[in-house]
């Protein structure tokens, strides 16, 4: 067996983790796994220390990622986008190792950051590179106190973060290379307690707003997109001209559908990720029930 690429999708609720493994050039599934968060145990911020009650924290690291990791203590963490920011930026050169690259980042955004620099943790996603060189970035920002909070609770169930990103921009991550969605569209998520619309033209991300909370039935979701579309809307005109995607675990998905359909006035596509197909064996879980792992495997495969 070669190397495993851990996905950890960490959530105020729940923790979703799956291993990946490349064979013939592919990236596979080996297995998924979800734990339950005490209730308080975390309370997401981008102001302060996250997590609120360790020791449970830690324990539930150790029950969703043991299991999976075999030798392997590396991993990709995607974290709620509340716990820090998205900037988007064009780059008129390739970036080079990591260490350099986050260097000409921290300064191309010395100008737009509200804090100092040194204070945030920076880390990126390209999402386009080019023949004559240039690329498109996606970069996460993130308080170091923050980050700091996940480490430490990591380290103590003895693994380490590799890569550091956001819901949205792994979910994104994992649909991009596997459906042909163009280079202006939507893209709205309803999973969990998490309520995502992004908006990118030119395949840039132009516009993001993420929720994330609690929202117990289907009317508490249709006021949140309602007021993710008109805040899109203020920015950007012509929505109903462009392709809608759709992502949700929602177990009733016809309803979702017709809300979206309802409050943007289009059908929506829906994304099918057929995780199935990656995977190594037999899923002990339904094909559907298997897309609340979509962020988790996004994040593992910005390891490979």
């Amino acid at each position: 067996m070669g190397r495993l690429f851990l996905g950890l999708d960490l959530r105020a609720d729940a923790l979703r983790a799956v291993a990946l493994e490349r064979r013939a050039g592919k990236m596979r599934l080996i297995s998924g796994r979800t734990v339950a968060l005490p209730v308080g145990a975390l309370k997401v911020s981008a102001k302060s220390v996250n997590i609120e009650q360790p020791q449970p924290v830690s324990e539930a690291l150790r029950e969703v990622l043991d299991p999976l990791s075999g030798y392997e203590r590396r991993i990709a963490l995607s974290l709620p986008l509340a716990t820090g920011a998205v900037v988007p930026l064009e780059l008129d050169s390739p970036l080079g190792k990591p260490k350099e690259a986050i260097d000409l980042l921290r300064w191309q955004l010395k100008d737009v950051l509200p804090v100092e620099s040194r204070q945030l943790q920076i880390d990126y996603r390209v999402v386009e590179s080019r023949e004559n060189g240039s690329c498109r970035v996606l970069t996460a920002l993130m308080s170091r106190e923050v980050l700091t909070s996940y480490e430490e609770s990591l380290r103590e169930a003895g693994y380490f973060p590799e890569k550091v990103s956001f819901h949205p921009l792994d979910l994104y991550g994992y649909y991009q290379p596997r459906h042909e969605m163009g280079g202006d569209f939507l893209l709205i998520a309803v999973e969990g307690g998490m309520i995502s619309l992004q908006l990118f033209t030119g395949r840039t991300l132009f516009f993001q707003r993420c929720r994330e909370g609690s929202f117990p039935d289907l009317s508490a979701v249709a006021r949140e997109l309602q007021r993710s579309l008109v805040a899109c809307h203020e920015v950007f005109a012509n929505l109903s001209r462009l392709p809608l995607y759709l992502h949700s675990d929602w177990e009733n998905l016809s309803e979702m559908v017709g809300v979206v359909q309802e409050l943007s006035g289009q059908a929506p596509i829906v994304l099918d990720p057929e995780i199935s197909r990656m995977a190594t064996t037999p899923l002990e879980i339904s094909s559907f029930h298997s897309r609340v792992w979509v962020t988790a495997i996004g994040a593992a495969e910005s390891l490979g």
